[in-house]
């Protein structure tokens, strides 16, 4: 393959000479590659481009919806996040608009939120769209286990729910929780050293990384001295830093560049 994604839903988008198709994991191709961009699975249904159009198709290949809008993130929660014209809004797998085409911006639904933007100014809206948590930072990453990662003055924490501060902003970038874990870097992204904080704010991984990703199926990405491995739950390195580039675990699986 010339690309491939990630395996979600037991399937992961190939490309193959310029066009996208799907394979299993045994590297059977089960959609054929004639797509100009495909994106993995989710609830059953991946988002797929044929020329200027944006479609969702099945496992078979069939198309379930065709949509007249510029992009989508894919089905989570039972909506999938649309863009037209610059506004995004949220629509159901019947095409009904659930959440009008208001923001200026939004991410996918997690735990029941999803990350807006309005006017600059980042919050959480719930699935009919009203605001859950006030638009008052500059940066948001989704709801996992309960915490969401914000930025405020360039500097990254995390709240519940309700918006109440769990760890205070202090990191210089920050991403969600996984298995009780997330990865936080001290410094700016080329100099700076990557680690993993537990739900206290505590650091359970030191920052000593040049690049630490999040954790998908107990093995995260790591970069040292611009060679990508892999380190376990409790920072040991799984897979010695040894190939020019990789993505991550999903489904026993890791694609790896040499």
């Amino acid at each position: 393959f010339d690309e491939a994604g990630r395996f979600s839903e037991g399937l992961a988008p190939v490309k193959i000479s310029e066009k996208w198709g799907f394979t299993d994991k045994t590297g059977k191709l089960v959609i054929a590659p004639k797509y100009e961009s495909a994106m993995p699975f989710s609830e059953g249904l991946a988002p797929v481009r044929i020329k200027d159009k944006l479609l969702f198709i099945n496992k078979t290949g069939a198309i379930v919806l065709t949509v007249p809008f510029t992009q989508t993130l894919g089905f989570s929660e039972g909506l999938a996040q649309v863009e037209l014209d610059g506004k995004y809004g949220f629509l159901d797998a019947n095409k009904k608009f659930v959440i009008p085409l208001k923001f200026d911006n939004v991410g996918e639904f997690s735990e029941g939120l999803a990350q807006a933007k309005i006017d600059g100014k980042c919050g959480f809206i719930d699935e009919k769209g009203k605001t859950a948590i006030d638009f008052k930072f500059d940066k948001t990453q989704r709801f996992t286990e309960g915490f969401a990662a914000v930025c405020v003055n360039d500097k990254w924490g995390f709240i519940d729910k309700t918006g109440k501060t769990l760890v205070p902003p202090e990191f210089d970038y920050a991403e969600p929780f996984k298995n009780g874990l997330a990865r936080v870097r001290k410094g700016d992204a080329s100099t700076g050293k990557s680690g993993m904080i537990d739900k206290c704010g505590k650091f359970a991984i030191k920052p000593e990384f040049d690049y630490l990703g999040s954790f998908s199926e107990d093995m995260a990405m790591i970069i040292i001295n611009n060679k990508y491995g892999f380190a376990d739950v409790s920072g040991n390195i799984a897979v010695k830093p040894e190939y020019d580039n990789e993505k991550d675990f999903s489904e026993g699986f890791a694609a790896v560049c040499v």
